[in-house]
């Protein structure tokens, strides 16, 4: 895996760390903007394993030790928080391993747009609040008619989180596809970004007029117990969490499952649950050894949409 330089970068574009049996190479792709490219070698090996796509608050690596950059996972079957060198190694080594028995679909990063509670204007009738929902209710179906948006919808139990939108556009387009939104001009609703890695081409677009509405769930993961498990136990747990988050696609158990496109995120990943029934959540969960022995804990709201939206993953 060659060293290549990025523009404008002074320095070497190669950052190494020899610990143990392995080092670590980040390679800057000229077309990357800014990403930094991850591969691990084996003692003496002749041969790179890509591991994962780094952002980097740099403008390059010039050459300092990985425990001096602040860093965060790009890589689709993976998310992480920033690091030490410690648990970098530990990341690197057991993701590169797992990778090997993980065959990724076509990834492709959305924005998931979280509505929440803004302040109602003084003096605002419920008339003009009912022109404000029906405006609000059309830019939505504007989206979803130019194929921006594929789904939407309110949460269940209200309070601070009001509502979701999947979006097919970069965070920094969504802003300006709200500006005629009266709840959000009106300050009505606020609007949280986060950029969310998922697979490619699972959206229908498929709602008719008799459509019926249904409940899921949207869950994130945080950190959880980080000792929970190490070494070979943790390589092999995170081949079955890639796994068996794909198999929730796969299966039609969730719609959209992939990690946080950035480090200021909810959580390192998200999920959008076809179902509202927190047993079988919790049975699906137990098959994930990252849940299930505390490694990664799960937050969930439930959430309304329109049946049909997504179609299954294929294998």
């Amino acid at each position: 895996m060659p060293a290549l330089s990025v523009e404008d970068c002074a320095e070497t574009g190669e950052s190494q760390a020899g610990i143990g049996r392995a080092y670590f190479r980040g390679v800057v792709l000229p077309d990357s903007g800014g990403f930094v490219y991850f591969a691990v070698f084996g003692s003496g090996a002749e041969v790179s394993v890509p591991v994962m796509r780094l952002s980097l608050e740099e403008e390059c690596i010039d050459g300092r030790r990985i425990a001096d950059l602040e860093v965060f996972c790009r890589e689709p079957a993976f998310s992480c928080d920033l690091y030490t060198e410690e648990t970098m190694i530990t990341a690197l080594v057991g993701l590169a391993m797992a990778m090997q028995d993980v065959k990724l679909p076509e990834m492709e990063t959305y924005t998931l747009l979280i509505f929440k509670s803004g302040t109602r204007p003084a003096g605002i009738t419920q008339e003009a609040l009912n022109e404000m929902q029906q405006g609000h209710l059309d830019n939505l179906g504007r989206l979803f008619n130019e194929k921006k948006a594929p789904c939407a919808g309110p949460f269940d139990n209200g309070g601070e989180f009001r509502g979701i939108v999947i979006l097919e556009l970069p965070k920094e387009k969504v802003a300006a596809e709200f500006e005629s939104d009266p709840f959000v001009k009106n300050g009505l609703l606020k609007i949280e970004l986060y950029p969310w890695t998922a697979p490619k081409g699972l959206f229908t677009y498929d709602w008719k007029e008799d459509a019926k509405m249904m409940k899921g769930t949207l869950a994130w993961v945080t950190t959880g117990n980080p000792e929970a498990m190490k070494g070979e136990e943790l390589q092999k747990a995170f081949t079955t969490h890639i796994n068996h988050n794909l198999d929730l696609m796969r299966n039609g158990d969730a719609g959209l499952v992939g990690p946080a496109g950035a480090a200021d995120g909810l959580g390192r990943g998200y999920y959008l649950f076809l179902t509202d029934d927190d047993e079988k959540i919790d049975k699906l969960n137990a098959k994930d050894p990252l849940l299930k022995t505390g490694y990664f804990k799960m937050e969930r709201k439930k959430v309304w949409m329109g049946e049909g939206l997504f179609k299954k993953l294929k294998n």
